[in-house]
């Protein structure tokens, strides 16, 4: 599963941010959501609020089964990723859900083109606590569907 954090204010852990800059956290977050329901992760560098940036995001994580996009869904002038999902003919199934926190979630497929398969995706909203509870209630819950093994570290847990 690629995870692709958009933004231009993002930079990464290891960097101080300035005062208009934020730690490219939700990418490390939804990594060890991922791999806690039984995925594989791939965190992929973040994107920039370009159309290229996205563009060339898209491109990087062609080769996975799903994509999870942090950021970049709701209705600001700098929220493309809609727009580069289109791009690449993607098929929405929902664009926003009646809850919060988590409204501007996208979920959809982009269709197989030559040797690639179709792909589903989905674009969380940037908050931290949006981005966790949307991929609870959503990505994993496909993630179970599409057959992700039961994460060892599940069973584990003690019974009430």
């Amino acid at each position: 599963m690629a995870i692709v954090a958009t933004g231009d204010e993002l930079v990464e852990l290891n960097q101080t941010p300035l005062t208009h800059q934020i730690r490219n956290s939700n990418s490390y977050a939804l990594a060890a959501l991922v791999e806690e329901s039984g995925g594989e992760a791939l965190r992929l560098p973040h994107a920039a609020d370009t159309r290229e940036s996205l563009a060339a995001a898209l491109h990087h994580a062609r080769e996975c089964d799903l994509l999870l996009l942090s950021g970049g869904v709701s209705a600001g002038k700098h929220d493309l990723v809609e727009d580069a999902l289109a791009a690449e003919g993607a098929e929405f199934f929902f664009t926003g859900v009646s809850m919060q926190p988590g409204r501007p979630v996208v979920f959809g497929r982009i269709p197989a083109r030559g040797q690639r398969t179709a792909r589903y995706f989905f674009g969380l909203p940037g908050n931290p606590v949006s981005t966790q509870v949307t991929f609870l209630v959503f990505a994993r819950t496909l993630l179970e569907a599409l057959g992700a093994p039961e994460p060892s570290r599940r069973a584990s847990l003690p019974q009430h």
